[in-house]
């Protein structure tokens, strides 16, 4: 299902049933102080935002040129279903911004040594 190398091993995936997409965490997961549940949480919420407004988009677009043939015979559901895909666009849009922000807020924070995560786990590993 994931086809991953074992080089690729351990990471994190984000499996998206909408789309069928299997993508995986880019960054490296062997230096504490490079990563964060928060940035990776980020990260994939933010992947399955571009993953499913694209998806939307194909479907809203592939509806439209139904909607355009001069014999036209949409469905009530077809009808329903492309103002649910305009709301659903327009609702993930705003949230990438949100969530594109966010996440490259902790990046700039991670890189610039403010880590919480990582200084919780050096805090654990010295007690240890």
């Amino acid at each position: 299902m994931i086809e991953a190398d074992k080089g690729e091993l351990p990471n994190f995936y984000v499996l998206n049933p909408m789309t069928d997409s299997v993508v995986p965490y880019p960054g490296e997961l062997d230096d504490v102080t490079k990563v964060s549940p928060e940035l990776i949480l980020l990260w994939a919420r933010r992947t399955v935002l571009y993953l499913e407004l694209e998806f939307m988009q194909k479907e809203q677009k592939e509806l439209q040129k139904l909607k355009d043939k001069e014999d036209s015979n949409m469905t009530d559901e077809q009808i329903a279903r492309m103002q649910t895909l305009s709301d659903s666009i327009r609702d993930a849009k705003e949230e990438k911004l949100i969530v594109i922000e966010k996440h490259d807020e902790m990046e700039a924070k991670i890189k610039a040594g403010e880590n919480e995560f990582a200084d919780v786990v050096e805090s654990y590993i010295k007690r240890a």
